[in-house]
């Protein structure tokens, strides 16, 4: 599937785990008479991953399926300005109908040791399509950054209430899937032509991590 082959998970020779998460998509055809389609990420002696996708908008339903099973781990939904409540007669990505199925949700999440991931839409210049209202409402917001002239992409923390905001990950698209770039200076220069007039190496410092850029 798309998600198997865009994940990447290294896990400890010494840790053993067993991993249950839930994707819940509003675009995603579930192809099961119980609306869920599973999905058998990694199975091995050590660590079993398992992915179970529901195709649904409503929260009220996403939280009674949830409160139906007590086994999740990870939940991740997208997109959040697509859920709605029953409780509010505004239409989906409104302030109202974004504040009331987040905090649904993220009250579930933290009532039961959950972690979860809500996905949202960006506008053309970066900034969080809809109301601003779902930044001030989690722990953590991650921009997944990316240029479609180039193959790597950049996860950027915005705000985080557990450690620094200024540090970056870098990723490269793969046949594979998107795989963890150990040394982003080297694909940042792989392209570079030598010896070419009007270019310059420059080393700047992104967090604690030095990284070297064509100018």
């Amino acid at each position: 599937s798309a998600f198997e082959s865009s994940i990447k998970i290294a896990v400890p020779s010494f840790v053993f785990c067993k991993l249950l998460n839930i994707f819940v998509s509003s675009s995603f055809a579930v192809f099961s008479s119980s609306n869920f389609t599973a999905i058998s990420f990694i199975s091995s002696s050590k660590i079993s991953i398992y992915l179970l996708i529901l195709s649904e908008t409503n929260s009220n339903n996403i939280v009674a399926t949830l409160e139906a099973n007590k086994h999740f781990n990870i939940i991740i939904i997208d997109s959040i300005q697509t859920l709605y409540c029953n409780e509010i007669s505004s239409a989906p990505g409104t302030v109202s109908q974004i504040r009331t199925t987040s905090h649904h949700l993220i009250s579930h999440c933290k009532q039961n040791n959950i972690s979860l991931f809500l996905v949202g839409h960006v506008t053309k210049d970066g900034q969080l399509a809809g109301p601003k209202v779902l930044e001030h409402m989690v722990d953590t917001v991650l921009y997944f950054e990316g240029d479609e002239n180039y193959h790597f992409r950049i996860l950027r923390a915005m705000k985080n209430r557990f450690g620094p905001v200024n540090e970056i990950g870098v990723f490269e698209m793969t046949n594979d899937g998107l795989v963890e770039v150990t040394n982003p200076s080297a694909l940042f220069l792989s392209s570079r032509t030598k010896d070419i007039s009007g270019s310059s190496i420059f080393a700047a410092i992104q967090g604690s991590r030095p990284l070297l850029v064509e100018i």
